[in-house]
């Protein structure tokens, strides 16, 4: 059986528990809107300034040392709670905590000064730690889930091995009543797990709060870098981003000789529907057109909005039979979806060109390169790359002149109507 004084061991425990609290707040400045830093800080100072207090208890009159540091040790689960609480973004039942924590004072009040009892003050101030801690533990196990750091769950390991040296303590009370509350492992256990659960708990805190600052960072980088990809009215990509896929897939489709096809639509009058039906109901067309596209297009293909009622839609490993196939497809569903045109009850329609990039004339262009695998596209891939668009464009011009809701294919340097041919 190992037998530690009071004034050794709670004092050594309360030092301890100050100076990692005079540690935190100096640091309190830079977490000041940190959630829950606040209260722990609080919770802690409390605990250790009931621990210090103890362990002068024989400077003090009779039963006052023990009365004011079983106060303060009695008050600081309750910010531990709301420390906890805060850190999770719950509500606690501080106000019932708070009740608890004033009933639980008044009663060891009672059996220090009026009553003495020590086994029973010990037993109450116990019982009143377990059901704090196992609030404790319950709201630190919910959180599991949503915060994926080592810190967290350091910080919950730490919460449960001081739960369970205090079962272990209350029950080996149970079994020794009159024994003194300094004596057994068990005491000797729960100071030093304390030591350590002050030693280390503002470090896993700050490294829960640090976690979160590092994820939220990289969710707002991730966010930032997804708007300056994505039209922000259609969801689908804009201008910026599909020039430069659309010079990657071409530096692709050189290396390997593969084909390459883009599609440019336009949709026809569209001016009309702001001029009739609003720019609002403008916009939710251009939505509506989106979605077909995006239906449209298969798990590789890229559509994009490159600006007003214009669109595209890159096509990697395609040639221009199948990318005139595709374009098609979209144009004949925009007409079919009935979206309103602005003119009587005439449909919305969409005219589209198609070019293609051969695998001939990509062998030619990595011929003439002279570091074909290189990683980004070179300046004559580039040149590819704005020739596939004037081509589509051409196209689309084609498709405009002849009548609108067509598509037209751009092959051998020339513009094929592919309604012509029907």
């Amino acid at each position: 059986m190992l037998t530690i004084s009071v004034p050794t061991l709670t004092l050594a425990t309360g030092v301890v528990g100050l100076s990692v609290t005079t540690v935190m707040a100096l640091l309190y400045s830079r977490h000041r809107d940190a959630t829950g830093y606040g209260a722990l800080l609080r919770a802690i100072a409390l605990h250790a300034f009931g621990l210090t207090v103890l362990g002068f208890e024989a400077w003090f009159p009779d039963g006052v040392g023990i009365a004011v540091a079983d106060a303060a040790m009695a008050i600081s689960p309750v910010f531990y709670v709301q420390a906890i609480a805060q850190l999770l973004q719950r509500r606690a039942p501080l106000r019932t905590l708070a009740l608890l924590a004033g009933l639980v004072i008044a009663a060891i009040m009672f059996v220090i000064f009026v009553q003495p009892s020590a086994s029973l003050r010990l037993t109450i101030l116990g019982t009143y730690f377990l059901v704090t801690q196992a609030i404790e533990v319950g709201m630190l196990a919910s959180g599991l889930r949503r915060e994926p750091s080592a810190a967290y769950r350091t910080l919950f390991g730490l919460v449960v091995a001081i739960t369970i040296t205090m079962i272990w303590r209350t029950l080996w009370f149970a079994a020794n009543a009159d024994a003194e509350h300094t004596e057994g492992t068990a005491s000797v256990v729960l100071f030093m797990t304390n030591m350590v659960f002050f030693a280390t708990t503002g470090l896993a805190w700050v490294g829960v709060l640090e976690d979160r600052y590092r994820r939220a960072s990289l969710l707002a980088n991730l966010e930032l870098s997804q708007l300056s990809r994505t039209d922000e009215l259609t969801g689908l990509a804009n201008r910026r981003h599909f020039d430069d896929v659309v010079a990657k897939e071409v530096a692709r489709s050189v290396r390997y000789g593969r084909p390459l096809t883009l599609i440019t639509l336009d949709l026809d009058h569209f001016k009309l529907v702001n001029d009739t039906l609003g720019h609002s109901e403008g916009d939710r067309v251009l939505r509506q057109v989106a979605e077909v596209l995006r239906s449209t297009g298969r798990a590789n293909d890229l559509a994009a909005r490159l600006g007003g009622e214009e669109f595209a839609m890159l096509l990697p490993e395609t040639d221009l039979v199948d990318g005139e196939r595709i374009a098609e497809r979209a144009r004949t569903r925009v007409r079919a979806t009935g979206i309103p045109s602005g003119h009587a009850d005439a449909p919305l329609t969409i005219s589209a060109g198609v070019a293609t990039l051969g695998p001939s004339s990509a062998a030619r262009a990595a011929a003439a390169d002279e570091a074909p695998t290189r990683p980004e596209p070179s300046e004559l891939e580039r040149s590819l790359a704005a020739a596939l668009a004037d081509d589509a464009d051409r196209a689309l011009y084609a498709a405009k002149r002849g009548g609108r809701d067509r598509t037209v294919v751009f092959e051998e340097g020339v513009a094929l109507d592919t309604a012509a041919e029907r």
